[in-house]
This record gives C-alpha cells, sequence and structure tokens, in this order.
C-alpha cells in the first residue's frame, strides 16, 4: 500500500526563520552515512567510464542537505565531515538532526570484507568496486537498522537516502 510522505524542501535555507515548523508534515525521517574511505574509483556499466569520488566531492553535496527540512539521523565515521553536516543544518530546529559517530568496526558488512576482496578478485568479476566501498553500500543496511532501533524517532515513516543524492 503507497502512503505518501513529504520531503519538506526550503529553497534558501537562510530564510528557514521564515518557516513554522509547527506545521511542517513531518511524518518522515531521513537515515544517511558517509564513511571517509578517502579517494577510490568506480568503473561504470555505462561505455565502461571511470569516476574517482574524493572527500571533497560528498562536502559539495552537503549543501543539499541544509535544504531538507526534514528530521535527519546521520551515520559519519569522519569529524570534520560530522562538523560540516552539522553546519549546512545549523539552522533548524536541533531535533531535526541527530548525528551519530559510527566506526566501521560497528557495522556487520565491514566484518564481511574478506569475502568481498575474494569475490573482487575473482576474475570473472569484471566491474570493480574498491572493497572498502562494497562494505560501505552493504552498510548502508545496518545503519538503517541502527536507526531503526534508536527510540527516539518520532515519525511514521523512515526512509534512506544516500548522501550524495542532491548533486
Amino acid at each position: 500500500m503507497y502512503m505518501p510522505v513529504e520531503l519538506n524542501i526550503c529553497q534558501d535555507p537562510s530564510r528557514t526563520k521564515d518557516i513554522n515548523f509547527q506545521n511542517i508534515d513531518d511524518n518522515i525521517t531521513i537515515v544517511t552515512m558517509y564513511l571517509n574511505i578517502g579517494t577510490f574509483t568506480k568503473t561504470s556499466l555505462l561505455f565502461f567510464s571511470k569516476e574517482s569520488y574524493a572527500t571533497v566531492l560528498y562536502r559539495n553535496w552537503l549543501f543539499s542537505w541544509g535544504k531538507l527540512n526534514n528530521r535527519v539521523i546521520a551515520f559519519f565515521d569522519d569529524d570534520d565531515f560530522i562538523e560540516q553536516f552539522r553546519l549546512k543544518r545549523a539552522h533548524l530546529p536541533e531535533s531535526f538532526t541527530k548525528i551519530v559517530k559510527i566506526s566501521r568496526d560497528q557495522l556487520p558488512a565491514f566484518q564481511q570484507k574478506k569475502r568481498v576482496e575474494e569475490i573482487i578478485q575473482n576474475p570473472s568479476f569484471s566491474i570493480s568496486y574498491p572493497p572498502d566501498y562494497t562494505c560501505t553500500m552493504n552498510a548502508k543496511y545496518d545503519a538503517l537498522q541502527m536507526a531503526v532501533n534508536m527510540e527516539d524517532i518520532k515519525t511514521k515513516y523512515i526512509a534512506w537516502m544516500d548522501i550524495g543524492l542532491f548533486r
């Protein structure tokens, strides 16, 4: 059954003082995560292109998270990234942003890293990602489960959004 949820986007975060947060449809909590695995290259299926991703690129994408007027639970392992995210959302009510510092050893997905490395080294596995990237993608489910288990979620719905969704 489809249940409508509403992402509340503010075009200009500097104008949030004009928003009555009491009237915002507050029915969804967004969960995201960023683990700093350094600069890495992904091979794309489309024309087999290679794209390079670095922390600075992800930091640039944080601007959009300041426009999202929904509750957010964010998991990060990088103190500088935590501070940048906090600054981007500082204009929102404090209760709209929960930041959790996490380490990879807390995430079950990283316990499978050796197996991921074995799979990637197999010659029949042609599209390759770094093992840490693959574990990070799998860790989304771990972060989402951790968020669901938190007692302070007060919204009816919860959803995952990649940190780089808004580019």
